[in-house]
């Protein structure tokens, strides 16, 4: 594979894929290819967007924001944001409101608290049996999950089909 051959494909903007189709090689072999000839393939799919401004974590976290809002605001994953968080030397995290509002609970022996869950707002917890709270929606979830696979468990080890 000359050089010029893949720089007429990749300004056609063909992939990885179409490229090995053409030459009826592997995508991997068309990537070492690339690489040897330090040219770069269309449309890389981990592009890096950059560092995230000290700043703006550092107002995010007086704003006491969840990871995941954070990382829905930035366009970026939570590992990206907990990445610069560690960096900035601002992780981890004060123990957040949520988790005072448990302790209190629990200290207080109370087996229900109203507290904000991440995916159901603001909802009743329950204080199981390991000593710390759930959310009884996402308990709910949990359950009704776990049982969805058992019975699909089932009956594939059924061959497919209900036994009865």
């Amino acid at each position: 594979m000359t050089k010029e051959e893949l720089e007429g494909y990749l300004a056609e903007g063909l992939s990885l894929e179409q490229i090995g189709v053409r030459m009826g090689r592997e995508k991997s072999t068309i990537s070492y290819h690339l690489k040897k000839h330090g040219l770069k393939p269309v449309g890389a799919k981990y592009a890096n967007k950059g560092a995230l401004p000290k700043d703006v974590l550092e107002a995010m976290l007086d704003e006491e924001l969840p990871l995941s809002e954070m990382a829905r605001r930035l366009d970026r994953n939570i590992s990206s944001v907990r990445h610069w968080l560690v960096k900035y030397g601002l992780w981890p995290l004060p123990s957040g409101k949520r988790r005072a509002e448990a302790r209190c609970a629990r200290e207080l022996g109370l087996k229900r608290v109203e507290m904000d869950c991440h995916h159901h707002g603001r909802t009743e917890f329950i204080l199981e049996g390991r000593g710390s709270y759930r959310c009884m929606k996402c308990r709910r979830e949990a359950v009704i999950r776990w049982r969805r696979n058992a019975k699909l468990r089932l009956v594939k080890e059924a061959g497919g089909r209900c036994q009865l």
